[in-house]
């Protein structure tokens, strides 16, 4: 059988507990949104070093790419160049044959 001082310990004990759980769960909700705000701010400056990075890649890219087209035109104007060196050595290699021949023949 319950006493009075069993009845006075069952109602005044909880309500202690239950003090301290509003206690608790106070701070423990404001290192939440402290934890909340940090990982807010990490995640913020994280997308902000991607940003950068992310630009200086384009960057990248964008002079590789205008290298490439600077490098692919001058094999193009040197492939002319030779070629119309070729041309001009094997027409004047011709003409300098047709010539001998011709005298020859004369």
């Amino acid at each position: 059988m319950l006493n009075l001082s069993d009845l006075h310990q069952a109602l005044v004990l909880p309500r202690a507990s239950e003090a301290e759980l509003k206690e608790n769960r106070g701070r423990l909700e404001v290192e939440l949104q402290q934890k909340a705000e940090e990982l807010t701010a990490v995640t913020l400056e994280q997308h902000q070093i991607a940003q950068y990075w992310k630009g200086k890649w384009q960057e990248t890219l964008t002079a590789l790419n205008a290298k490439e087209k600077e490098l692919r035109l001058a094999i193009v104007k040197h492939s002319q160049k030779n070629e119309k060196v070729r041309s001009s050595f094997f027409f004047q290699t011709g003409l300098a044959y047709v010539l001998r021949n011709n005298n020859k023949a004369i």
